[in-house]
């Protein structure tokens, strides 16, 4: 974002194409921002997914085992 401020200032620049650069700037901050909200959502669920109980098939028991819940 700094960087096409910077190409902006310059006397040669057009306004429409600093404001260009300045709208894929923000683009690519907002892209950022959603890889890292989806990567924090998984992470997430990754945690909570070892610590929840599950339901064996064969058997018809819950399963509170952190070992058994992380490794089946």
């Amino acid at each position: 974002m700094f960087h096409s401020v910077a190409i902006c200032t310059g006397a040669k620049m057009h306004l429409s194409t600093c404001v260009w650069q300045m709208i894929c700037s923000i683009n690519t901050i907002l892209t950022r921002m959603e890889h890292y909200t989806v990567d924090a959502f998984f992470a997430i669920d990754i945690i909570l997914r070892i610590f929840v109980a599950y339901l064996d098939r064969r058997m018809f028991v819950l399963v509170y085992d952190l070992k058994k819940i992380a490794f089946w």
